[in-house]
């Protein structure tokens, strides 16, 4: 502090120099004056706001200038100053702003002392964080202050300016408890604002995504969903294939975490898969647990155990599930029935990396597990959002993991486990836990679920509402600001949720032939398989799923323009938070601007290729792999345990990062 003190001073003097040198001199150039006044007073403020670094100290300061100006210009130096200008003397041009004006030689302005204190004011507010009101607030006095003396014949100018500071410091230090409490609040809506976003489609969509198998002969064959022993069985052999089949170094690495069966409880079956300890699963807990904690009701009514089904609608509820039972919600490390603490009170995310894509709680937890970013480098700078929307990402919530996203590997494992189901004669389980990998499938189909924060426009917009805020509230002074940053999630929202449920109610309106645009007359016009991509050889889950990241980045931002431009602007206020899928219908369409027949076609074209990829990726894997006639058991639980395993160690690093992190706060 004393170094930058004394090396700002010695940076200082030679203006100050030449400005004592233009007093002696009085050069006649007013505009040489005034440049050297306005850098005295700005150099000398910069080292005097230096040494104001806490609030009483700026109080103070305010207080005895206001007293020092108010005592000089009724009785002291400025009184005479001003009195021998009137009388002809040219001081005042050297000690103050001073222009030539019609009748006039020259009128000063403001003078040095005005100017220095405004500085010291200005710097002083900024340096104690009052950023915004740093230049507002003095400034704010002075204007006062002229209207005043013109409305007076002249007066100090400086009680006025310290008086505002003071006003402001007081309140914004009465006020900053409440601010405190608003600015918690703000973040806890936007946390209940987020969760919506984690859904890429609507639940009628996912259950209707395995449509593209109604015309498949084995899709249509019927099976009885087996007991809830049954599927303590299975996970017993499932352990016995993980422990006998893969190569060694996989069968040690399992037996390391699960060394008996006993150990692989359905708890640890459910974290294997990346899933929350807390919630039942189906196809893992007994079934009327499942029901129970279901957040809605099934499409397909409630499961009983030995009900028989065709497999496309047992494929149909898996495909919801993994939204309705929120298995990747609240994925916090569990130990012996208890949620495990970090030194400090935290309660311990499994995986923390969750917390990049919004949070542990609630529908923001499952948003890492639903949305399937590319695997390009991430950057956090505006012009990335700008210019490659999918490639921008920010570190939300810990820092120290990039952001990462895990539909493409849920949707593997669960396909695989269809798979070694398949095997194990259990067709109906089989063709749930397909279903489930087709729910994430379909997520990563979704294009707006490709990026991670939208389009640089709704952040554009965020920054324009804040500046209103700002000038509505004066800057915090009548009101609460509102961060840009919580504006543009908000915006953001609106719109993800927005696009969701009107293509939502397009289907509805669709399935009851009265049609909102000729681009969706007929629902199953999104369930249309690509012949050309349908006609293409198998691969693995992960292989379809890259070219439908690539192009769902493209069009993944188109949408948002498109939604952006469709719909009204009080999408894009400050404060408007809307969850779409909680409202009626009318309050969905009420919100679409007239006249948009040709962006809505353009809507309905770009939400249709992404179903129909998702629709021709199911049917393709169905066709090449599930009905198969074999099926290499060996190298599909190779491939399930290495990466999930893979996984899991990084899961467990990440964790204890995250705990060094914790330990001493």
């Amino acid at each position: 502090m004393i170094l930058s003190i004394a090396l700002a001073t010695i940076a200082a003097i030679p203006a100050l120099s030449l400005y004592v040198l233009m007093c002696v001199m009085r050069p006649p150039l007013w505009w040489l004056s005034d440049m050297l006044v306005l850098s005295a007073a700005v150099l000398a403020a910069s080292l005097l706001a230096r040494s104001l670094s806490s609030l009483p100290a700026l109080i103070s300061f305010a207080i005895a200038a206001g007293i020092a100006d108010f005592v000089s210009f009724t009785s002291g130096v400025t009184k005479k100053i001003i009195a021998a200008h009137a009388a002809g003397s040219t001081l005042l041009q050297y000690l103050s702003i001073s222009v030539p004006l019609p009748g006039v030689p020259l009128a000063p302005l403001a003078g040095i002392a005005d100017l220095f204190i405004l500085g010291v004011l200005c710097a002083s507010m900024h340096a104690l964080g009052w950023r915004r009101a740093s230049l507002f607030v003095p400034a704010a006095g002075l204007l006062v202050a002229a209207f005043v003396g013109l409305a007076v014949g002249g007066i100090c100018a400086v009680p006025f300016m310290s008086a505002a500071v003071i006003a402001y410091a007081l309140l914004a230090r009465r006020h900053a408890h409440w601010v405190t409490m608003y600015r918690m609040r703000t973040k806890l809506l936007l946390l209940c604002a987020i969760p919506v976003a984690a859904c890429a489609w609507p639940v009628v969509i996912h259950y209707r995504l395995p449509d593209a198998l109604r015309a498949d002969a084995a899709a249509q064959a019927t099976a009885a969903i087996p007991p809830d022993a049954a599927l303590d069985k299975f996970r017993a052999d499932f352990y016995k294939i993980a422990v006998s089949l893969p190569p060694p170094d996989l069968r040690a690495r399992f037996l390391a975490r699960y060394p008996t069966p006993a150990a692989f409880t359905a708890t640890a079956f459910k974290e294997f898969f990346g899933m929350a300890a807390l919630h039942p699963a189906l196809g893992f807990d007994p079934y009327a647990d499942v029901e129970a904690k279901a957040d809605k009701d099934p499409p397909g009514g409630a499961i009983r155990a030995g009900q028989q089904r065709t497999l496309l609608q047992w494929l149909r509820i898996g495909s919801v599930y993994p939204d309705l039972d929120r298995r990747n919600q609240d994925r916090w490390r569990v130990v012996n029935g208890q949620i495990a603490r970090a030194p400090d009170g935290q309660r311990v995310p499994q995986d923390p990396v969750v917390l990049n894509m919004g949070g542990v709680e609630g529908l923001p937890g499952q948003a890492h597990a639903h949305y399937a970013l590319n695997n390009h480098p991430k950057s956090d700078d505006p012009n990335v959002l700008k210019t490659r929307p999918a490639d921008f990402a920010v570190r939300a919530g810990f820092p120290q993991a990039p952001v990462l996203t895990f539909a493409p590997q849920r949707a593997q494992a669960y396909c695989d486990l269809a798979l070694i189901a398949r095997q194990m004669n259990q067709p109906a389980l089989a063709a749930v836990y397909a279903g489930s990998g087709f729910h994430y499938l379909g997520d990563a189909a979704s294009p707006i679920h490709t990026i991670q924060v939208g389009i640089y426009d709704f952040f554009f917009d965020a920054k324009l509402q804040s500046w209103k805020v700002d000038l509505f509230t004066l800057w915090g002074l009548a009101g609460h600001t509102m961060d840009f940053r919580d504006i543009g999630i908000d915006i953001l929202t609106n719109h993800h949720t927005w696009s969701e449920e009107y293509l939502r109610v397009a289907l509805e309106h669709a399935d009851a032939g009265k049609p909102l645009s000729p681009a969706l007359a007929h629902s199953d016009d999104l369930f249309q398989t690509d012949p050309k991509i349908a006609a293409a050889g198998g691969g693995s889950v992960i292989s379809m799923i890259d070219p439908i990241i690539a192009a769902g980045n493209v069009d993944g931002p188109e949408i948002y323009r498109l939604v952006r431009e469709m719909t009204t602007s009080k999408l894009r206020q400050a404060g408007v938070r809307i969850d779409f899928d909680r409202r009626p219908e009318s309050v969905v369409l009420s919100y679409l601007k007239p006249g948009q027949d040709q962006n809505l076609t353009r809507f309905f074209n770009l939400e249709k290729a992404g179903t129909r990829r998702g629709a021709t990726a199911i049917a393709l894997w169905w066709r090449t792999q599930f009905c198969a006639d074999h099926q290499d058991l060996a190298a599909i639980t190779a491939r399930l345990l290495r990466q999930q395993l893979d996984e899991l160690d990084q899961s467990d690093a990440r964790r204890e990062l995250w705990l060094r992190t914790h330990a001493n706060r």
